[in-house]
């Protein structure tokens, strides 16, 4: 099955009270993901709120990447920094536990790395939240 004909709600990959906690407590104006998908849409409204100042999100899946800006074109949402960085060919090390291998625990990519998108915050100003 594709990943466009899954039925999606965009909400947070977090317990309710964690998302609470950001929007109420830690307030960033900053915010950095790896990943998108519903606290993409979350952080994107807060941006529009005028409670983030600057939103940052890196995807790898090219699927995902264009199921999420369907998404943020339904919503008549715009993400002025949102990053397709996918994966290169070819293992840096064969040791998955190993963080500087930027390997995956997938079988399914083959011998691949992470380096570039887990190297994207890397010459970024500091974020408030990651």
């Amino acid at each position: 099955m594709s990943i466009d004909h899954i039925a999606w709600t965009p909400e947070p990959w977090l317990p309710y009270l964690a998302a609470d906690y950001i929007r109420r407590v830690i307030k960033p104006t900053s915010v950095f993901e790896w990943g998108s998908g519903g606290s993409t849409v979350m952080f994107l409204v807060m941006l529009l709120d005028n409670d983030v100042d600057r939103l940052v999100s890196i995807e790898h899946d090219p699927s995902w990447h264009n199921r999420i800006c369907g998404e943020l074109e339904r919503r008549s949402l715009e993400h002025p920094d949102y990053r397709l960085i996918r994966y290169q060919e070819g293992e840096i090390g064969p040791d998955k536990s190993d963080p500087t291998h930027y390997k995956s625990g997938s079988t399914e990519l083959g011998p691949v790395n992470f380096y570039d998108y887990c190297s994207a915050i890397d010459n970024e100003p500091p974020f408030d939240l990651v």
